[in-house]
């Protein structure tokens, strides 16, 4: 049968010997596919060595109890902002301060933000701080008092004190 199929050009020529059909992969086939698998296995390399002839007596020293603050670069960030605006109790206005880079602070009383507008700065109010519906805020709102967030609002960051986690994130 493999003759026949053969015959048909279904089988190539070269697969049909003896009444048998067989087929071997050519050299540069098999040579391309062991290197391949060679390659597959150096990243394992360090780890079995490891393994097999450890260099280390004892494992890495963890503190099981240690647990990350999630809110550490907010905190830090209201820091920076913090000592840059130091003694600056001036009327309400914008600023540039050096945070990581210089950045524009818009220092307000009491900030209210009308619905559907949209502020690039970042907004710091000594008071109540009111964010209408469907504004969007691309820097962060920091407010020494309440702050509101209106419906559909969309603000990069509103880090605040005694919030849930998420608040600033």
């Amino acid at each position: 049968m493999t003759r026949r199929l053969a015959g048909l050009a279904l089988l190539p020529a070269t697969a049909v010997t003896a009444g048998a059909a067989t087929h071997a992969l050519p050299f540069e086939a098999a040579l391309l596919l062991g290197a391949f698998g060679l390659l597959i296995l150096v990243p394992f390399v360090p780890g079995l060595i490891e393994v097999w002839r450890p260099r280390d007596r004892y494992p890495l020293p963890v503190d099981m109890d240690y647990v990350k603050d999630p809110r550490h670069l907010g905190r830090s960030a209201r820091a920076l902002l913090a000592a840059a605006l130091r003694g600056d109790d001036g009327p309400p206005g914008r600023r540039t301060v050096t945070l990581s880079k210089v950045e524009a602070v818009e220092v307000h009383d009491r900030l209210d933000v009308s619905a559907g507008a949209n502020l690039s700065a970042i907004q710091l109010a000594r008071g109540p701080m009111v964010v209408g519906e469907r504004a969007t805020c691309d820097r962060d709102l920091y407010a020494r008092a309440g702050a509101r967030i209106g419906e559909g609002a969309a603000c990069a960051r509103w880090p605040a004190t005694g919030a849930p986690r998420w608040a600033a994130a």
